[in-house]
C-alpha cells in the first residue's frame, strides 16, 4: 500500500479559505462525511449537503500534502469547499473509518462480463443521461483514421478475399461513399461529445468563479469562453446565471451572508462586462426591463445595487435611477419598463414609496407597470397597505418575485 504523507490541520487551512474551513468543521462534527474510502493516494467520500443527493468529494495527497481535489457541489471546483474540508478532517482525526478499495481499472478487470452488465445497468438507473454513451463508437489509435480497405471495412469481402477480388467501379463508388459517411459520422459524434464535455467544464468553472466571488476568475473564464467562440447567450445562460442562482439558494439556506452575496455580485458583473458588447451585436433581447431606485430622502444603495446585479444576471435590463430619487423620476421611467423596484433603508423614507404609487395612479399608468418594494424596515404587510404588487426581503427573492409578476 502507498504510504501517504503526514497530514496536519495547517495543510487543510492552507488548502481552503477560512469560511469553508469553519463550515467544513461543522460538517465534520455533524458526521456529514459518509462512506469514506481510500484508493491509493486518493481519499473519497460522499458528503451530506443542502440537497437530497449527497455530493461526491475526493482529495489526492502528494509528497507536499494535498495535491488536488474535486467535489460535485457547485462550489467545489478544485476541491477547496467545505465538503472537502470535512473529508480531510475525517482522515486526520479518524483514519480507521476509511475502507481501502482497489483502483477502478483493477476492479473492473477482475469482474466477469455478467457482473459488468449489472454494474452498467445500475449506473444507467441512477444516471439515465449516460445511456447515450452506449451509442458512441469506441475508438483506438488505429481507428482514428479511415480503414485502408474500404470493401473489407464494410464487410463485403474478408481480408483474405480482398487479395484476389477485383471490385467493379460501382462497388468502389458505393463502398467509398458508405465508408466515408460512416467514418465522418463517427468522428462528428465523438467531436460533438468532446465539445459538449469541454463546454460544460468551462461553464462549471465560470459558475464556480461567480459562486466563490472570484472577480478575476469570472473575467478570465468569460474571456476564455469567448475566445473559444462560445455563443455569448450560452455563456450567460449556462455559466453566469446558474452561478448567481446557486448563490441565491446558498443565501436563502443560510450558508451565504451579505459579504458573500456582494462578492458574487461583483464577479457576476465582471463576467457580464465581457459579454455585453457581444450580446448587443447579436441583438439579444432582455427578458424584461426594470427601473430601480432608492426613494427620496434615502441615500443608501447597497441593497438596491445588489438587486440590480441579480436581476441583470437573470437576463433583465436595468434602468438604475440611483439614490434619493424623487417620485417624478419613477413616473418618467414607468413608460419604458415593465417593473419598478423601490428601496428604502430608513423608516422615515418609507412614505415616499406610497407617494410613488399614488403618482403612478394619478397619471393613469399604474396598471401598466408592476411595483415591488423592499429594504430593511419594509414588510409584506406594508407593501400590501400601500398597494404595491410585491415585496421582497432580499436580492435573491427579488428576482423570483419580479419573474413571477411578469409571468417569466
Amino acid at each position: 500500500m502507498i504510504d501517504l504523507p503526514q497530514l496536519t490541520e495547517s495543510h487543510i487551512r492552507a488548502w481552503t479559505d477560512p469560511g469553508s474551513f469553519g463550515r467544513g468543521q461543522g460538517y465534520y462534527r455533524a458526521g456529514h462525511t459518509i462512506t469514506p474510502r481510500r484508493q491509493g493516494s486518493t481519499l473519497k467520500a460522499r458528503c451530506i449537503g443542502s440537497r437530497p443527493e449527497p455530493y461526491c468529494v475526493e482529495i489526492t495527497l502528494g509528497p507536499g500534502g494535498i495535491a488536488r481535489g474535486e467535489c460535485s457541489c457547485p462550489v467545489g471546483a478544485g476541491g477547496h469547499c467545505k465538503h472537502a474540508v470535512a473529508l480531510l478532517l475525517t482522515w486526520l482525526q479518524r483514519p480507521d473509518t476509511f475502507t481501502t478499495v482497489e483502483d477502478v481499472e483493477t476492479a473492473l478487470e477482475r469482474r466477469s462480463k455478467a457482473e459488468l452488465v449489472v454494474i452498467i445497468r445500475r449506473m444507467l438507473e441512477r444516471h439515465p443521461g449516460l445511456e447515450q454513451v452506449l451509442e458512441l463508437p469506441i475508438f483506438t489509435a488505429a481507428e482514428d483514421a479511415p480503414p485502408r480497405s474500404s470493401l473489407e471495412a464494410n464487410g463485403m469481402v474478408s481480408a483474405r478475399q480482398s487479395q484476389f477480388h477485383s471490385p467493379t467501379p460501382s462497388e468502389i463508388e458505393e463502398t467509398e461513399f458508405v465508408r466515408c459517411r460512416r467514418w465522418a459520422e463517427q468522428r462528428e459524434r465523438r467531436s460533438c461529445v468532446l465539445e459538449m464535455e469541454m463546454r460544460a467544464m468551462d461553464y462549471k468553472a465560470l459558475q464556480s468563479a461567480v459562486i466563490e466571488g472570484d472577480v478575476e476568475g469570472a473575467t478570465r473564464e468569460s474571456q476564455r469562453a469567448i475566445a473559444a467562440d462560445a455563443d455569448p447567450k450560452d455563456i450567460l445562460n449556462s455559466g453566469l446565471i446558474p452561478g448567481m442562482e446557486e448563490v441565491g439558494r446558498l443565501y436563502e439556506e443560510g450558508s451565504y451572508f451579505l459579504p458573500e452575496m456582494l462578492a458574487a455580485a461583483q464577479a457576476m458583473k465582471a463576467g457580464l462586462t465581457e459579454l455585453r458588447p457581444l450580446l448587443a451585436e447579436q441583438d439579444v433581447e432582455p427578458v424584461g426591463r426594470v427601473a430601480l431606485g432608492t426613494v427620496q430622502g434615502d441615500i443608501h444603495d447597497i441593497g438596491k445595487n445588489l438587486v440590480g446585479i441579480m436581476l441583470e444576471g437573470a437576463g433583465f435590463e436595468i434602468v438604475d435611477l440611483g439614490a434619493d430619487v424623487p417620485p417624478e423620476a419613477f413616473l418618467d421611467a414607468a413608460s419604458d419598463v415593465q417593473a419598478i423596484g423601490l428601496s428604502a433603508l430608513l423608516t422615515t423614507t418609507m412614505p415616499a414609496m406610497e407617494q410613488v404609487i399614488e403618482m403612478l395612479e394619478e397619471a393613469g399608468v399604474r396598471d401598466e407597470v408592476k411595483v415591488v418594494v423592499g429594504g430593511a424596515p419594509v414588510t409584506g404587510a406594508f407593501a400590501e397597505k400601500i398597494g404595491a404588487d410585491g415585496y421582497s426581503p432580499d436580492a435573491s427573492s427579488a428576482v423570483r418575485k419580479v419573474k413571477g409578476l411578469l409571468g417569466i
